[in-house]
């Protein structure tokens, strides 16, 4: 029966549609599956949010996918290691004053992003044009950089490529190209770039969006892997994307019984290969440590995957439980498993839970709404929560930092509230290999797998050489 409504009004919201929106070349329609948390930088702290603030926001610096950082607000740019002092010259048309406003606020405004900006202190300038930031010796520069490539630093005022013109929830965002991203960056061949107006329509269900897709009144949608065989995405093109993402079981590391020897036995239990062939249907690829293999060339991939690549061993899994420090009394307590609700996960998730409940643990499912289970873990509750991270820029770096930042702890990033030293340092001076080293030693999490993202793309929307960056 509620099936039924649910259909009935999804029919009724079709037919009501303005009846030139199919003839409309310059009106694009996407979809997200949820409403975005905030659209205020400062306040992202989930993948919707991000992607709008990416819209509608500009960062003063971007990282691509082998870490090279460079300007984009930002023509040039000079660092005084004496005084600790980066000074910025901003590209034409920026303002400095609309670039202090925004750093005060990053810098004044309660949340979970203030922390990991505290060091940061932004100076007097009496040029309209150029602006400097000091920090402390506790932040090194290179970090400086990251962070403020990051969405929480994104300049918030009409920086991006689009203007929101209408929000209203649980339904649709109506956006409109930003003429002064023209103005802003001339150099870019804005000819099929982008369309003029943008619609991002909250579908949660994959099979809905499928029907409109099939109407003519949605041109892209994230597909669920359950549909890459229909009919629809087999006439169709489909986008697949990649190392954006790592889902993973963060381990409380908070609990003094969950020691390296628990934590390896945890590892061990999980059939990764089986669980991607039947349940993913092959759309995820392995990690070292927390970072898809995809971000590595060949040669690193075979010098390394012996050392890196995740191991199954129930037998040895059983023997590293008896030898770690709360057993066997471990195997009497019940374990909390956290998790979203949603059927996408729940399949992933549950598989996963039967796998460590195989170590003869009494492990309960705790299935949440997405904000209680992300306020929750941030506040240290739960035993182990399944999670999904997406990188804030496309590099290596965004897999390990704030992930494991010991200065990041609970929602700023590191869920799983791991702390290591040495840890901090190689991701500080940004060795990689170190890194992974002690993270596949260390396991903190339950590693898992990387997602590949899969988008259903109308032929309208292909022309648009831009607009896949935002889907």
């Amino acid at each position: 029966m509620k099936t039924l409504s649910l259909f009935l009004i999804l029919l009724s919201l079709l037919f009501c549609l303005e009846p030139n929106s199919k003839k409309d070349t310059n009106l694009i329609k996407i979809s997200y599956s949820t409403d975005p948390s905030s659209i205020d930088p400062i306040e992202t702290t989930d993948l919707v949010s991000e992607k709008l603030v990416k819209l509608l926001h500009s960062s003063l610096f971007e990282m691509d996918e082998k870490g090279k950082i460079t300007g984009k607000l930002v023509t040039t740019y000079n660092w005084n290691s004496q005084t600790r002092t980066l000074n910025l010259n901003l590209i034409s048309g920026l303002n400095a004053e609309e670039v202090k406003t925004s750093l005060l606020r990053l810098l004044q405004t309660k949340g979970p992003r203030k922390e990991a900006y505290k060091d940061l202190q932004i100076l007097e300038s009496n040029s309209k044009s150029k602006i400097s930031i000091r920090i402390s010796n506790e932040l090194s520069y290179n970090k400086l950089l990251i962070l403020l490539s990051l969405p929480a630093s994104f300049i918030s005022s009409d920086t991006g490529p689009y203007l929101l013109k209408s929000w209203k929830r649980g339904n649709k965002l109506s956006l409109e190209f930003n003429p002064r991203y023209k103005k802003l960056f001339p150099k870019i061949e804005y000819k099929n770039y982008l369309p003029e107006r943008l619609d991002i329509l909250i579908i949660p269900q994959s099979t809905s969006g499928i029907f409109l897709f099939t109407k003519g009144q949605l041109h892209s949608l994230k597909l669920s892997d359950f549909l890459l065989n229909h009919p629809v995405a087999k006439q169709n093109k489909i986008l697949s994307k990649k190392g954006r993402s790592v889902q993973y079981v963060a381990i409380n590391n908070s609990k003094p019984c969950f020691d390296r020897n628990f934590r390896e036995a945890m590892n061990l239990a999980i059939p990764r290969e089986k669980i991607i062939s039947y349940i993913l249907d092959n759309q995820a690829e392995l990690t070292f440590a927390s970072i898809p293999i995809s971000k590595f060339d060949d040669e690193f991939i075979k010098q390394n995957k012996m050392k890196f690549l995740p191991r199954t061993d129930l037998k040895l899994a059983k023997e590293k439980l008896t030898q770690s420090k709360c057993f066997p009394e471990i195997l009497k307590q019940e374990l909390d498993f956290r998790m979203r609700a949603d059927d996408e996960n729940q399949s992933k998730g549950k598989a996963v839970l039967e796998s460590l409940r195989s170590l003869g643990l009494n492990i309960k499912l705790n299935s949440m709404e997405k904000s209680s289970l992300y306020k929750e873990n941030g506040l240290g509750l739960g035993d182990f929560t399944f999670l999904t991270w997406y990188a804030d820029y496309d590099s290596v770096n965004a897999f390990l930092y704030p992930l494991f930042d010991s200065d990041r702890m609970g929602n700023a990033g590191n869920r799983a509230f791991y702390k290591n030293d040495k840890l901090d340092e190689s991701i500080q001076n940004e060795n990689i290999l170190k890194s992974i080293e002690i993270l596949v030693k260390e396991k903190p999490w339950i590693y898992l797998w990387s997602i590949q993202e899969n988008y259903l793309l109308a032929p309208s929307i292909l022309r648009y050489r831009g607009i896949a960056e935002y889907l």
